[in-house]
């Protein structure tokens, strides 16, 4: 959630967030949803932030995304598995797995 309280850096991180979802709900919502549930595919949404605080978007990224409490192990296991190939179609299929 952004305010007028927060700085720029914190705003781009939560646009970039946003955008983020919006993304992923318009490539995988249908495909996901059918595999494993939307309440399901709303977690793996919110997990999949985590890649916003890799390399790929350190120019743009100031400040950590941090997620929710409840996806942190999540974020955590899907991180590690993006580091080691960076591979989207594997991280998705995994998530998937996870949350079956």
């Amino acid at each position: 959630m952004t305010s007028i309280w927060k700085s720029i850096p914190d705003h781009i991180t939560t646009i970039c967030h946003e955008l983020l979802h919006l993304q992923f709900i318009h490539y995988w919502k249908d495909e996901i949803s059918e595999k494993i549930g939307e309440e399901k595919f709303e977690d793996l949404k919110e997990a999949i932030t985590f890649l916003l605080n890799e390399k790929e978007f350190d120019d743009i990224i100031l400040i950590d995304d941090q997620g929710y409490p409840n996806h942190q192990e999540l974020r955590r296991q899907l991180s590690e598995l993006w580091r080691k190939n960076r591979n989207f179609q594997e991280l998705i299929d995994t998530g998937i797995k996870m949350l079956s």
